[in-house]
């Protein structure tokens, strides 16, 4: 029995009985006079909250257990018998481990405690934030026991339980690499049968090794973990250890082996691949035609849809961000994302900006009640590699049922600067984690940046050859040619593997805080120059003007003035001879009007 069972009103009670002459006040931390020695300057530390204390005169410290059986000068047994008096209250059986699981950042999830004929109970942190309450409701995901240091590892070790994982973790295996690169111990909560395809991408790029039990449930979780984890991880190893007794595990074998031993027994034990009798990765024609008959699942038509990669790339400040904060908007709100319904759900946004730009941000695509909105910003990342973030935003889009995941911006979170940006290689290496995030239930969306020197929509983007091969739609958001009325307007040029997207939209911010569509590019294009062309022309004809003047003062092409004035069919006055070239003036009957 330790504190750990006590709630901080019983560690209070039991230290103001047994302490009475103190003056308690309210606060957790208090100084009083220690009685295990004579004590004139209250060198006693008292923490009730927590149940501990110290004497800063070497009298000792520890929990309340400690305290009592030093106040009592009894045994271990008898103090537990005397606090059950004082507290008039039994106590449950002290737990012979406690194993703590956290998510990817190192958050408190929960804790299992190991209690004597291996009996089990788990605890979630209460809402105080100090105490623990029993059992796991609501807790929808449980992590990976270990989780932080299985994305920080380049080599994972799978056993079968927190026991083992405890023992293998205590071996210290960063000494057998040449190059001391972190190992990390894990398992999943429950042990055999439990595993959840959902662990897998953490192991992207990893090397992994699985130990299992030996008998039939452990050789059969062994091998679903293989098959769940191959696709992503570097490499994945099962070894069955020699000489263990039915049921036996990898503590067994430490028992009577040296972990050099161990060690040789993994380096020796081949690569796993999947067997000859798995199911083929190969398709016939007709599963190919009846999957791709399947209708697309678009969370932003027709730009995101939930089994794809989605890329949008624009120079610095040409209006990435606000775009994509439009579209969150309209996912959390259930509205309409440049005129087309959207799927609603809630959002989990990767995020460079910060402070009064975030808010800003938000504020201007009417985000004022973000309810659904899951937002991860430098800060909260410091310490991350990127394949951690990504993991770390995996585990969030599950925990909340997320229908969309954005990355604003790509360069920024995987720290591609420099001649990185426009790596292939490096983008490639980038775009990995995204692309196993994808598939998963929601539709992902990432920013990039463009080239300096722009170019067409597949090779504008930084390291344009990996963000072209691996994406599934490319977005290039650009100011269009020519002048406009406005300055927000802005041109989406596309290609898709979805014939339903559209090459080319012209969009223009509204006073309603999102994006309109104008039209097609060449509509847009002809709209606006119509316009301008009619304002240019006179009434009269002894005011008619050239081509070349209503180029000078429209700004358009002499090919996008000629279709204007035939659509208007406006008068033509002049010869078209040298000296008298053909002059317009706006016919009053027809469309010049």
């Amino acid at each position: 029995m330790t504190s750990t069972f006590l709630q901080p009103d019983q560690c209070r009670r039991y230290f103001e009985l047994r302490l009475p002459d103190y003056r308690w006040n309210a606060r957790a931390q208090v100084s009083a006079r220690c009685p295990f020695h004579h004590d004139s300057t209250a060198s006693l530390s008292i923490n009730s909250d927590q149940g501990v204390w110290t004497c800063h005169a070497n009298c000792g410290s520890g929990g309340v257990l400690a305290f009592e059986e030093k106040f009592s000068d009894c045994d271990h047994e008898t103090a537990k018998a005397n606090l059950a008096t004082l507290l008039g209250m039994s106590f449950g059986p002290e737990p012979e481990a406690i194993y703590t699981y956290k998510d990817a950042l190192g958050d408190i999830a929960f804790r299992k405690l190991r209690l004597s004929g291996k009996r089990f109970v788990c605890q979630r942190p209460a809402a105080n934030g100090k105490d623990w309450d029993n059992g796991l409701d609501g807790i929808l995901v449980k992590p990976l026991y270990n989780l932080p240091e299985v994305v920080r590892a380049a080599y994972v070790v799978v056993v079968e339980g927190e026991k083992d994982a405890d023992r293998v973790d205590s071996l210290n295996l960063e000494q057998f690499d040449p190059q001391g690169l972190p190992v990390a111990v894990t398992c999943n909560f429950d042990g055999a049968g439990h595993w959840h395809p959902g662990y897998s991408p953490y192991f992207i790029g990893k090397t992994a090794v699985i130990i299992p039990d030996h008998d039939k449930p452990g050789e059969e979780h062994a091998l679903a973990i293989a098959k769940s984890i191959q696709p992503f991880a570097a490499g994945v190893k099962i070894v069955n250890l020699p000489g263990l007794p039915e049921h036996g595990d990898v503590s067994n074998y430490l028992d009577g082996h040296t972990v050099e031993e161990l060690i040789v027994e993994i380096r020796n034990a081949p690569q796993w691949r999947p067997d000859a009798a798995a199911p083929s990765r190969f398709k016939g024609i007709a599963e190919i035609r009846a999957k791709g008959s399947e209708k697309a699942d678009w969370i932003l038509p027709y730009y995101v849809e939930r089994t794809a990669l989605t890329s949008l790339s624009a120079k610095i400040k040409a209006g990435k961000s606000s775009l994509i904060m439009s579209g969150v908007n309209a996912v959390l709100t259930g509205g309409i994302f440049l005129g087309q319904p959207v799927t609603r759900g809630p959002v989990v946004i990767i995020s460079e900006m910060v402070g009064s730009a975030f808010i800003a941000a938000l504020d201007r695509a009417g985000l004022h009640d973000c309810n659904g909105l899951r937002v991860l910003q430098p800060t909260d990342a410091f310490g991350l590699t990127w394949p951690q973030i990504v993991a770390s935003a995996v585990e969030e889009c599950r925990r909340v049922n997320a229908v969309l995941l954005c990355v604003d911006t790509l360069n920024w979170f995987a720290a591609l600067a420099g001649d990185d940006e426009n790596s292939a290689g490096k983008m490639l290496e980038a775009m990995r984690p995204l692309q196993a995030a994808t598939n998963q239930g929601w539709g992902v969306l990432f920013a990039v940046h463009e080239r300096k020197s722009g170019g067409d929509i597949s090779d504008c983007a930084r390291g344009s050859s990996a963000v072209g091969g691996v994406a599934d739609v490319l977005m290039s958001l650009r100011r269009p040619t020519g002048d406009h009325h406005s300055a927000t307007i802005r041109k989406i040029s596309s290609i898709s593997r979805f014939p339903a997207t559209p090459s080319e939209l012209v969009i223009d911010w509204s006073a309603d805080n999102q994006y309109v569509v104008l039209g097609d590019s060449d509509a847009v294009t002809r709209d606006r120059a119509t316009q301008a062309i009619r304002a240019a022309l006179p009434f009269f004809a002894d005011s008619a003007k050239s081509v070349a003047v209503l180029v000078e003062e429209t700004g358009e092409t002499r090919a996008t003035i000629r279709r204007a004035l035939k659509e208007l069919r406006s008068v033509r006055t002049g010869t078209g001879e040298k000296g008298d070239p053909f002059r317009y003036h706006r016919n009053k009957i027809g469309g010049g009007q």
